[in-house]
């Protein structure tokens, strides 16, 4: 992680540099291309021009759009759901300018963004992989009802707030986090 001092030909410059030096070789480079955390449903999409200038400095390199949204489904914690974009090559990085770049950066995470929003409306279990499970269900004395409830009729206790069957059921982290991804 490096900082980048935004709207500023410093920043820009020393940007490029870092990011240069990271991909050398086999390096992997995370990159909040709108310079800040931004909702994944806001629209339109506008990327900073400084990973577009990078692409458009890079002989090859493979770039996959991500989007990432914490939502609210079944359990008390939020849920982290992913998304990765169809992973796309750049070759020639001098074949489009520093803007064309960026517009077609903002237009494959828009539609990665827009998969995402898709399936986390829908809220289908199955559109997703579940790539770290822990803890589920409600806390305190609504838990202890729960357990009472299911004891008094004669039913096993389920943490869930839904049955685990049914195509809503969702897994969390051993921290209570949970998280998904799709595709």
């Amino acid at each position: 992680m490096f900082p980048v001092e935004q709207d500023s030909p410093r920043g820009a410059a020393q940007f490029l540099r870092t990011a240069s030096a990271v991909l050398q070789g086999n390096g992997v480079l995370w990159v909040t291309a709108q310079g800040h955390f931004t909702d994944a449903r806001v629209r339109p999409v506008e990327l900073k021009s400084g990973l577009g200038a990078l692409l458009q400095r890079c002989a090859e390199i493979t770039v996959v759009p991500l989007a990432v949204e914490y939502t609210f489904w079944n359990q008390r914690l939020p849920e982290v759901l992913l998304s990765a974009g169809e992973p796309f090559s750049v070759r020639r990085g001098r074949d489009l300018s520093t803007a064309e770049w960026t517009i077609q950066l903002q237009q494959k995470l828009q539609a990665t963004q827009d998969e995402l929003a898709a399936a986390s409306l829908a809220r289908d279990a199955s559109a997703f992989a579940v790539l770290l499970q822990g803890r589920r269900g409600t806390a305190g004395p609504y838990a202890l009802w729960q357990r009472l409830r299911a004891r008094l009729g004669g039913q096993p206790y389920n943490a869930d707030h839904q049955d685990p069957s049914a195509p809503n059921h969702r897994a969390q982290m051993p921290d209570g986090m949970p998280i998904k991804s799709v595709r």
